[in-house]
């Protein structure tokens, strides 16, 4: 992420903290598959991923004035949907209000529906350690530069880089066995 991104970002975070429903769209669409894929990790079903995906976006919204560390904003909304995840998979029921149900009509990212990567790489990728996959779906399939990664993963852009190069190498010894022999 460059500088003027990452400003943009935090122009936006600080936007959607004093109540912009159009720039927390803006989050939201930039932010949404990164969270679902959290969900998935946790909950293995695609719909219930979806729905603790949008259930931590609501949390989120609600919770955004609280938020003191505008650049935490990645990690923090990931910790938010980890948890939120794990109380879905725990038998936590769903409650919404009326400032959710009011969200939810005027944001279309959050109405958008997901699609997981199938086939033989899409297992692959799925038996990898949760960092690791995490890196290689937000570079690869979300097209996210590495330091926006580091920045969401709460981890450094070497580290990253190194999962990423570990995790293709351990993609490609699944999927193509024969080309990984020496």
């Amino acid at each position: 992420m460059t500088e003027v991104e990452a400003w943009a970002e935090a122009e936006l975070v600080r936007l959607a903290q004093a109540g912009s429903v159009s720039a927390f769209d803006e989050l939201a669409r930039r932010y949404r598959r990164a969270l679902w894929f959290e969900a998935l990790r946790v909950l293995r079903d695609e719909g219930l991923a979806e729905d603790a995906t949008q259930d931590a976006m609501l949390i989120a919204y609600r919770a955004l004035p609280g938020l003191r560390e505008v650049a935490r904003f990645p990690f923090w909304l990931r910790s938010i949907a980890r948890h939120r995840a794990i109380r879905l998979a725990q038998g936590e029921a769903r409650q919404r209000t009326a400032l959710d149900e009011l969200l939810l009509r005027h944001s279309r990212s959050l109405a958008e529906p997901m699609a997981e990567i199938s086939g033989e790489v899409g297992c692959a990728i799925q038996c990898l350690p949760e960092q690791d996959r995490l890196a290689l779906q937000l570079h690869y399939l979300e097209g996210w530069p590495i330091a926006q990664v580091a920045r969401y993963l709460g981890l450094s852009e070497s580290n990253v880089k190194w999962r990423m190069h570990q995790a293709r190498k351990k993609v490609r010894a699944q999927v193509a066995p024969e080309e990984t022999q020496p």
